[in-house]
Protein backbone atom coordinates (compact mmCIF):
# COMPACT_ATOMS: atom_id res chain seq x y z
CA UNK A 1 0.00 0.00 0.00
CA UNK A 2 2.87 2.65 0.81
CA UNK A 3 4.49 2.04 -2.57
CA UNK A 4 1.16 2.39 -4.13
CA UNK A 5 1.56 5.76 -2.30
CA UNK A 6 4.98 6.68 -3.32
CA UNK A 7 4.13 5.17 -7.31
CA UNK A 8 0.88 8.17 -7.33
CA UNK A 9 3.20 10.63 -6.02
CA UNK A 10 6.27 10.27 -8.56
CA UNK A 11 3.53 9.61 -11.60
CA UNK A 12 2.03 13.45 -10.22
CA UNK A 13 5.09 14.96 -10.27
CA UNK A 14 6.02 13.45 -14.04
CA UNK A 15 2.74 14.31 -15.19
CA UNK A 16 2.43 18.19 -13.91
CA UNK A 17 2.96 20.63 -16.32
CA UNK A 18 5.30 23.85 -15.53
CA UNK A 19 2.94 26.74 -15.28
CA UNK A 20 1.96 28.55 -18.40
CA UNK A 21 0.60 32.01 -17.48
CA UNK A 22 1.02 34.48 -15.43
CA UNK A 23 -1.05 36.92 -14.86
CA UNK A 24 -0.30 40.40 -13.77
CA UNK A 25 -2.43 43.74 -13.01
CA UNK A 26 -1.65 46.92 -12.66
CA UNK A 27 -0.91 50.61 -14.21
CA UNK A 28 0.86 52.73 -16.50
CA UNK A 29 1.30 56.42 -17.16
CA UNK A 30 1.96 57.58 -20.49
CA UNK A 31 3.73 60.83 -21.78
CA UNK A 32 4.01 61.66 -25.36
CA UNK A 33 5.25 64.05 -28.05
CA UNK A 34 4.90 65.94 -30.06
CA UNK A 35 3.67 69.43 -27.86
CA UNK A 36 -0.14 68.96 -27.70
CA UNK A 37 -0.40 65.16 -26.30
CA UNK A 38 -1.62 65.12 -22.85
CA UNK A 39 0.13 62.69 -20.73
CA UNK A 40 -2.54 60.12 -19.92
CA UNK A 41 -2.84 57.08 -17.15
CA UNK A 42 -4.38 53.74 -17.26
CA UNK A 43 -4.52 50.22 -15.96
CA UNK A 44 -3.59 46.60 -17.64
CA UNK A 45 -3.02 43.16 -17.79
CA UNK A 46 0.03 41.58 -18.64
CA UNK A 47 0.04 37.99 -19.41
CA UNK A 48 3.60 35.84 -19.07
CA UNK A 49 4.48 32.95 -20.17
CA UNK A 50 8.15 32.20 -19.26
CA UNK A 51 8.46 29.06 -20.71
CA UNK A 52 7.70 30.21 -24.11
CA UNK A 53 9.07 33.51 -23.50
CA UNK A 54 6.27 35.92 -24.31
CA UNK A 55 3.76 38.38 -23.38
CA UNK A 56 0.75 39.74 -24.21
CA UNK A 57 -1.09 43.02 -22.85
CA UNK A 58 -4.80 44.25 -22.32
CA UNK A 59 -4.89 48.10 -21.64
CA UNK A 60 -7.74 50.09 -20.33
CA UNK A 61 -8.50 53.67 -19.89
CA UNK A 62 -10.48 56.36 -20.26
CA UNK A 63 -10.20 58.60 -23.73
CA UNK A 64 -12.14 61.29 -23.85
CA UNK A 65 -14.29 60.35 -21.56
CA UNK A 66 -14.81 57.25 -23.24
CA UNK A 67 -13.92 53.71 -21.98
CA UNK A 68 -10.98 52.52 -24.25
CA UNK A 69 -9.72 48.85 -24.76
CA UNK A 70 -6.91 47.17 -26.33
CA UNK A 71 -6.08 43.58 -26.62
CA UNK A 72 -2.58 42.67 -27.81
CA UNK A 73 -1.23 39.90 -29.05
CA UNK A 74 1.16 37.17 -27.64
CA UNK A 75 4.83 38.96 -28.00
CA UNK A 76 8.12 37.35 -27.70
CA UNK A 77 10.52 38.73 -25.39
CA UNK A 78 13.53 37.94 -23.49
CA UNK A 79 13.36 36.41 -19.49
CA UNK A 80 16.96 36.60 -17.48
CA UNK A 81 17.27 35.92 -14.19
CA UNK A 82 20.56 37.04 -12.09
CA UNK A 83 21.72 36.86 -8.44
CA UNK A 84 20.98 39.94 -6.10
CA UNK A 85 21.97 40.39 -2.63
CA UNK A 86 21.42 37.72 -0.01
CA UNK A 87 20.77 34.89 -1.63
CA UNK A 88 17.83 36.11 -4.11
CA UNK A 89 17.53 36.02 -7.75
CA UNK A 90 15.78 39.08 -10.08
CA UNK A 91 13.92 38.14 -13.27
CA UNK A 92 14.46 40.95 -15.76
CA UNK A 93 11.48 40.97 -18.72
CA UNK A 94 12.66 42.80 -22.48
CA UNK A 95 12.08 43.20 -25.85
CA UNK A 96 13.59 45.81 -28.26
CA UNK A 97 10.47 47.66 -29.79
CA UNK A 98 12.34 49.49 -32.37
CA UNK A 99 13.71 48.59 -35.48
CA UNK A 100 17.00 50.31 -37.31
CA UNK A 101 17.05 52.06 -40.26
CA UNK A 102 18.39 55.72 -41.67
CA UNK A 103 15.32 57.18 -42.21
CA UNK A 104 12.46 57.55 -40.81
CA UNK A 105 13.13 55.60 -37.68
CA UNK A 106 11.85 53.77 -34.48
CA UNK A 107 14.02 53.35 -31.35
CA UNK A 108 12.63 51.80 -27.95
CA UNK A 109 12.97 49.22 -25.39
CA UNK A 110 10.21 47.65 -23.24
CA UNK A 111 11.99 46.45 -19.81
CA UNK A 112 9.89 44.68 -16.93
CA UNK A 113 12.14 43.80 -12.97
CA UNK A 114 11.20 42.44 -9.88
CA UNK A 115 12.25 40.20 -7.36
CA UNK A 116 11.54 36.75 -7.63
CA UNK A 117 9.13 34.74 -4.82
CA UNK A 118 7.38 31.49 -4.82
CA UNK A 119 4.13 32.19 -6.93
CA UNK A 120 1.45 29.95 -6.42
CA UNK A 121 0.13 29.42 -9.85
CA UNK A 122 -2.08 26.33 -10.05
CA UNK A 123 -3.98 24.09 -7.78
CA UNK A 124 -3.40 20.85 -9.53
CA UNK A 125 0.30 19.81 -11.13
CA UNK A 126 3.17 21.94 -10.77
CA UNK A 127 1.68 24.47 -7.99
CA UNK A 128 4.47 26.83 -7.70
CA UNK A 129 6.65 28.87 -9.61
CA UNK A 130 9.82 30.95 -8.94
CA UNK A 131 9.13 34.31 -10.64
CA UNK A 132 7.89 38.17 -9.57
CA UNK A 133 5.24 38.86 -7.23
CA UNK A 134 5.95 42.37 -8.38
CA UNK A 135 6.98 43.71 -11.52
CA UNK A 136 7.85 47.52 -12.17
CA UNK A 137 8.75 48.60 -15.95
CA UNK A 138 9.53 51.11 -18.55
CA UNK A 139 8.26 51.18 -22.46
CA UNK A 140 9.95 53.91 -24.13
CA UNK A 141 9.93 54.67 -27.89
CA UNK A 142 11.33 57.33 -29.86
CA UNK A 143 11.74 58.31 -33.55
CA UNK A 144 10.54 59.99 -37.09
CA UNK A 145 7.40 59.60 -39.44
CA UNK A 146 6.86 61.89 -42.03
CA UNK A 147 9.90 64.02 -41.26
CA UNK A 148 8.01 64.91 -37.69
CA UNK A 149 9.65 63.23 -34.84
CA UNK A 150 7.57 61.49 -31.38
CA UNK A 151 8.40 60.07 -28.16
CA UNK A 152 6.36 57.66 -25.80
CA UNK A 153 7.40 57.29 -22.22
CA UNK A 154 5.56 54.85 -20.23
CA UNK A 155 5.92 53.42 -16.48
CA UNK A 156 3.92 50.28 -14.99
CA UNK A 157 3.65 48.94 -11.92
CA UNK A 158 2.39 45.43 -12.12
CA UNK A 159 1.03 42.97 -9.24
CA UNK A 160 0.64 38.90 -9.84
CA UNK A 161 -2.88 38.39 -9.63
CA UNK A 162 -3.08 34.65 -7.73
CA UNK A 163 -6.49 33.34 -7.99
CA UNK A 164 -6.87 34.53 -11.93
CA UNK A 165 -3.19 32.98 -12.66
CA UNK A 166 -4.69 29.65 -11.37
CA UNK A 167 -7.82 29.70 -13.05
CA UNK A 168 -6.27 30.16 -16.30
CA UNK A 169 -3.83 27.26 -15.68
CA UNK A 170 -5.83 24.73 -13.77
CA UNK A 171 -8.21 25.52 -17.33
CA UNK A 172 -5.10 24.62 -19.05
CA UNK A 173 -5.09 28.24 -21.07
CA UNK A 174 -2.84 29.62 -23.64
CA UNK A 175 -1.58 33.29 -23.41
CA UNK A 176 -3.91 34.45 -26.28
CA UNK A 177 -6.73 32.97 -24.13
CA UNK A 178 -6.43 34.52 -21.53
CA UNK A 179 -6.00 37.99 -23.03
CA UNK A 180 -9.11 37.81 -24.73
CA UNK A 181 -11.10 36.28 -21.71
CA UNK A 182 -10.21 39.53 -19.65
CA UNK A 183 -11.08 41.72 -22.87
CA UNK A 184 -14.30 40.17 -23.01
CA UNK A 185 -14.98 40.75 -19.29
CA UNK A 186 -14.32 44.36 -19.23
CA UNK A 187 -16.05 45.04 -22.44
CA UNK A 188 -18.62 43.57 -20.43
CA UNK A 189 -17.80 46.64 -17.74
CA UNK A 190 -18.56 49.16 -20.84
CA UNK A 191 -14.49 49.03 -22.28
CA UNK A 192 -14.32 48.87 -25.88
CA UNK A 193 -12.03 48.75 -29.01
Amino acid sequence: MKSLAILAILLSLVSASPAKVLVYKGTFVSKTGPVGIRPSSGRCFMVFNPDSQQIAFVTFFRNDGEKALGVGSPTEIQVVSAEILQGRTATTISVNTGGTSETPFSNGLLYFRGTDATLRVASIGLTTSNQPRILNGINILTGTSQQIGFFTEQRFALVYQEQRSIRANDANQSISQVAESIGQELTLKGFGD
